[in-house]
C-alpha cells in the first residue's frame, strides 16, 4: 500500500511505501514505512523503539532485476544481511527512476559481461592452441588412465595378430636380447611387450599402452639386425611419447576409444584402424630423436634406420608391393628428406652389431613356431 507523503520542498518523493525489514540475523522482521528521497531511502520502523535508517540509491541491490509487476525486494551493500521488502510493486517505477543500475537491462548486461569474458578466453585459448600447435590430442590422451591405454592396446593388438604370435624359443631369445639392449631403462618384463607376428605387411606398430607388433615381412625385408632395431627403436620413441594414444584420439574420438575397451564387433579389423592412423610429422621426427639416443646408446649405428627407408621407398615408394599388399613401413611412417639426412648425420663409427649373426639368423626363424597370445599382465 502506497500512501501520500511529505511536500516538494522537503526532498522526499510525494509517495512512501509500507513494508517489512529483515536485519538477516534474527528471524524477526519488522514492519516500516519506505519514503523516496532524493538521494535514497528513508526507512521508519513502526516501532518507536528501533532506529531509522537510510539506505543511499548507489548502495541498493536486488537478487534479480526489478520488474512492474512484482514487489520489489531489495538489499544494501553495506549491510549484506539485510533485506527490505517493499509490499507494493508501484514502488518500481520510482526505484528505477533514481536507481536505473536494478533494471533488468543493467542487470542482463552485468551478466553478458562474464560470458563474453568467458567466450574471448575461449577463443583465444583455441587461437593458442591452433596456431601454436599445441598437441590438444596428445594432451587428452595423457589424461586417459594408464588402464585404458592397455585395454586399448591389447584390442588392437589380438585384432592385428589374430591371437597369434611368433614365438620359436631361440628367435625369442634374440628379440629380448634386441629390445633389452635398445630399452635397459624399461621396466623389468616390459619388454615382452614387443613381439613379432604374421600380420602380411612390411610394417611394425606401435599401439596405446606400448605394446610394439614387429611384421615378420619387415625382418624378411631387412639385410640387418642393426635396420630391425632402428624401427624397433623408432616405435620405441612413439610408445615413450604416447603418440598412438594422441591418434586414436585425433581420428577416431572419445566415444569410439570406450566402444573399443567393451568390445564392439566394429573393431575387428584392428590393423586397417591403425592403418588409418597418420602420425604427424613433428611426432616421427620426435620419434627418429628417440630411436638415434636408444641406438647410439646400444653402442649400434642409427643410420641403418636411413638405409632400411631408402630401401623400401625405393621398392614400394607407391604403397604397394607385388602382390597388392597395403601398409608398408613406409606408407604409414612416411620419412622426408630432412630426416633421412638427420639419421645418416647421426651414423656412429666403429658401432657394434645389435646381434650376432647367431641370433640375426633366429631372429629370422622366429616364425617357425607360433603360440597364443598372452600378456605380460594376464
Amino acid at each position: 500500500m502506497s500512501r501520500p507523503k511529505g511536500n516538494p520542498t522537503s526532498g522526499r518523493d510525494e509517495m512512501a511505501f509500507e513494508g517489512t525489514l529483515s536485519d538477516g540475523k534474527s528471524a524477526r522482521a519488522m514492519a516500516v514505512t519506505v519514503s523516496l528521497e532524493t538521494s535514497g531511502l528513508r526507512i521508519v520502523p513502526s516501532d518507536d523503539a528501533a532506529r531509522p535508517q537510510f539506505w543511499p540509491w548507489r548502495d541498493l541491490v536486488a537478487t534479480g532485476p526489478l520488474r512492474r509487476e512484482e514487489p520489489p525486494l531489495l538489499g544494501n551493500v553495506n549491510q549484506p544481511d539485510a533485506r527490505l521488502f517493499i509490499a507494493d510493486a508501484g514502488a518500481v517505477p520510482p526505484l528505477l527512476r533514481h536507481a536505473p543500475h536494478l533494471s533488468a537491462r543493467r542487470h542482463h548486461m552485468r551478466l553478458l559481461a562474464p560470458m563474453l569474458a568467458a567466450t574471448v578466453a575461449l577463443l583465444l585459448a583455441g587461437a593458442w592452441l591452433w596456431f601454436g600447435n599445441v598437441p590438444v590430442a596428445r594432451m587428452v590422451a595423457n589424461m586417459l588412465p594408464g588402464s585404458l591405454h592397455q585395454s586399448l592396446g591389447r584390442s588392437l593388438v589380438r585384432g592385428m595378430t589374430h591371437g597369434k604370435i611368433c614365438a620359436a624359443p631361440a628367435g625369442w631369445r634374440a628379440l629380448r636380447r634386441m629390445t633389452g639392449r635398445l630399452a635397459p631403462d624399461w621396466p623389468p618384463g616390459t619388454e615382452r611387450r614387443v613381439m613379432v607376428a604374421k600380420i602380411g605387411m612390411i610394417n611394425a606398430f606401435t599401439t596405446p599402452g606400448g605394446y610394439i607388433v614387429i611384421g615378420k615381412r619387415l625382418i624378411d625385408f631387412a639385410r640387418s639386425p642393426d635396420e630391425v632395431a632402428a624401427v624397433l627403436a623408432h616405435e620405441m620413441g612413439h610408445a615413450e611419447l604416447r603418440h598412438p594414444e594422441a591418434a586414436l584420439v585425433r581420428a577416431t574420438g572419445l566415444s569410439v576409444v570406450t566402444t573399443m575397451v567393451f568390445g564392439d564387433n566394429f573393431f575387428g579389423n584392428a590393423a586397417l584402424l591403425l592403418g588409418q592412423l597418420r602420425f604427424s610429422r613433428r611426432s616421427e621426427t620426435a620419434a627418429d630423436a628417440v630411436a638415434i639416443r636408444r641406438m647410439r646408446h646400444a653402442g649400434a649405428d642409427p643410420a641403418a634406420l636411413a638405409t632400411f627407408f631408402e630401401r623400401l621407398e625405393g621398392k614400394y615408394g607407391h604403397g604397394k608391393s607385388e602382390n597388392g599388399d597395403l601398409l608398408t613401413l613406409f606408407q604409414t611412417h612416411p620419412p622426408t628428406a630432412e630426416r633421412i639426412r638427420m639419421m645418416k648425420r647421426a651414423h656412429l663409427p666403429n658401432a657394434r652389431p645389435i646381434l650376432t649373426e647367431k641370433e640375426w639368423q633366429a631372429l629370422r626363424r622366429i616364425c617357425d613356431w607360433t603360440k597364443s597370445l598372452v600378456f605380460i599382465e594376464d
